[in-house]
Parts: structure tokens; C-alpha cells; sequence
């Protein structure tokens, strides 16, 4: 069977929603994107899809798709393991699908316009100081929605997990009395983290306020009482943020970072972070030990007595 032949029965054997069965002609008859090219863009586009699918909870409307809706979701992938190759993939995808769109006057505006590509510069991971995190989960709890989110934010800082996996924690995989949670990771592979003090304190406080509690409800749950989802925690996050003088600096995945850091730089092993963090490869937990050895060289140059002369 030919490559044209190929694609075209790619094509013809998925139910595509209408904008993305026009791109897909679009980049077959006018692109000439060769077969993988084209199987690559639709599945990036499908993933996209899903993503809000899940996130809104209601039928998708591209021409309501925010910039930050595009940003969440490449966040999510990197949480899912995508390599920076396969990242500027979906991204160069989207870029080109909302082009499109704009083109055909399907849509007013171009969310993705602005969307980043990762750099390819190494970059080490951000992550809050101990002052600035605990100030950020310092908030009074008066009502259901204050002590929801001091419990999100304290879990975060407790054990390190990925945005996918809090939302996903369901009452069942709660064991307060031993102060541990069972999540679910990537690849479907099942973890322990476990809590603090102040972690499980607030769990416990915000869980005696909620009704209608059975095994199967999710942990957190917005003020409609349907589940929360990564959109609903990522807005969560970023006022928190701005009401701390922090801007949009901190993320989900700013948390994650945080925990990583800090008991690396407590004494932890680098395999027992790995563990901790749900990584499968150690190369990925490896990132941590570049921050902690930049923060042990400043305190070099801070307090060895010929540091100071070494710079004259």
C-alpha cells in the first residue's frame, strides 16, 4: 500500500471532530506532511482534545480555548514523561492547527500564539524557599473552600506528587491513622507518599466538613461538589501565588520541585527521592542534585575562609 494510501485510510477510520478533520485534509492535500508527520500532528491534537474533554467536563469549543488552557495541558504532558523533542512535536501541532483555524475563520483569535517552545539551554528546576513556602500555605481556614485549599497546598509540600495524581486520589486511598496515601502515577504504577504533621492535620479537618462521603469520592472537590480537576487546582495555585507577591511563578509542578530539593538537601539518597517522586528513571530525579550542588556551592563561597581571597 502506497504512503498516500497510508494516510488516507489513517484518516478515514477516525471519527475526527470537524476542525481537526479540516486540518487534516488541510495538511494531506496542501502540506504534503508525510505519513508519519500527519499521524503524529492528529494524535497530539486528539491527546489535546481528550485533555479538555476531561478538564471541562462538557463538549469542546476550540474558539473557547484559552492560552492557559494550551499552557495546562503542556504542563500536563511534561508530567507525563514527553521529552523536550516530543514536546516542541505537540506544540509545533498546535501552533499550525490554530494557524489554521484563524486562516479559515473558524476562530477570532490565536490562543497558541504565544505558546513557548522549551528552551533548549538546560534549565534548572524552580522551587520556593522554605520562607516563601511557608507563607504560602499560611492561610485561614474559616470555610469549606480555605480548608480545601491549605489541604491541597500541605499535601503538595508533603509528598512531592505530580497534579495528575492529586486530583485522582480517591477517600479509599487515604490512610490517615499511618499517615501515607496509595496514588497513581504514570503508567498506572501505584505508590505510597505519606504525610506531615500539618498534612495530616488539615486532610483531617477538611474531610470532617464534607457529606456524603463513600470510597469512591474524590479527595478534592470544587464548590459545586464535582471533582476538581488540574485547571481547577492550577487556578487554585496561581491566586495564591499573586496574593503572596509571586506572580505566575508558581505551578503545580513548582511544588514538586520544592519537595524534591528540600530533602535532598535534608540528607535523602538520591534513589530514595526517586522513589518518593514515582520517577521509573533515575535520570529524571538526577535534575535535583545540579540545584542542591549550586546551593552547597554558595555556602562554600560563603563560609571557606580563602573563598573571598579566590575571587580577587
Amino acid at each position: 500500500m502506497k504512503n498516500a494510501d497510508i494516510r488516507w485510510k489513517f484518516l478515514t477510520e477516525i471519527n475526527l471532530d470537524s476542525e481537526i478533520d479540516a486540518f487534516a485534509e488541510y495538511l494531506k492535500s496542501e502540506k504534503n506532511r508525510s505519513g508519519n508527520t500527519l499521524k503524529a500532528y492528529l494524535s497530539d491534537l486528539f491527546q489535546l482534545r481528550d485533555f479538555l474533554l476531561k478538564e471541562k467536563d462538557s463538549d469542546i469549543d476550540f474558539s473557547a480555548v484559552s492560552y492557559e488552557d494550551l499552557s495546562l495541558f503542556v504542563g500536563h504532558r511534561y508530567d507525563c514523561g514527553d521529552d523536550r523533542m516530543t514536546l516542541r512535536r505537540k506544540i509545533a501541532a498546535i501552533k499550525s492547527f490554530y494557524s489554521f483555524l484563524v486562516r479559515n475563520d473558524y476562530i477570532e483569535k490565536n490562543p497558541a500564539k504565544l505558546l513557548p517552545f522549551p528552551k533548549k539551554k538546560y534549565q534548572l528546576p524552580k522551587f520556593l524557599k522554605l520562607k516563601q513556602s511557608k507563607a504560602f500555605v499560611e492561610i485561614e481556614d474559616t470555610d469549606h473552600k480555605s480548608l480545601r485549599d491549605r489541604a491541597i497546598f500541605e499535601l503538595f509540600f508533603s509528598t512531592g506528587a505530580r497534579v495528575s495524581e492529586i486530583v485522582s486520589i480517591k477517600i479509599r486511598n487515604i490512610d490517615i491513622d499511618n499517615k501515607q496515601i496509595k496514588v497513581t502515577g504514570k503508567g498506572s504504577y501505584e505508590r505510597f507518599v505519606f504525610l506531615t504533621d500539618d498534612a495530616s492535620i488539615f486532610l483531617k479537618k477538611y474531610l470532617s466538613i464534607r457529606k456524603d462521603l463513600s470510597d469512591d469520592s474524590p479527595l478534592f472537590v470544587n464548590l459545586k461538589g464535582g471533582k476538581l480537576t488540574e485547571r481547577g487546582i492550577f487556578h487554585i495555585i496561581k491566586k495564591r501565588s499573586e496574593e503572596c507577591g509571586l506572580g505566575s511563578y508558581v505551578t503545580p509542578h513548582v511544588f514538586r520541585h520544592t519537595f524534591a530539593t528540600e530533602i535532598l538537601n535534608n540528607g535523602a539518597d538520591i534513589k530514595t527521592v526517586q522513589d518518593l517522586l514515582g520517577h521509573k528513571s533515575i535520570t529524571a530525579t538526577q535534575i535535583y542534585t545540579h540545584t542542591t550542588k549550586r546551593r552547597l556551592k554558595d555556602i562554600y563561597s560563603k563560609f571557606h575562609p580563602h573563598a573571598e581571597e579566590s575571587k580577587d
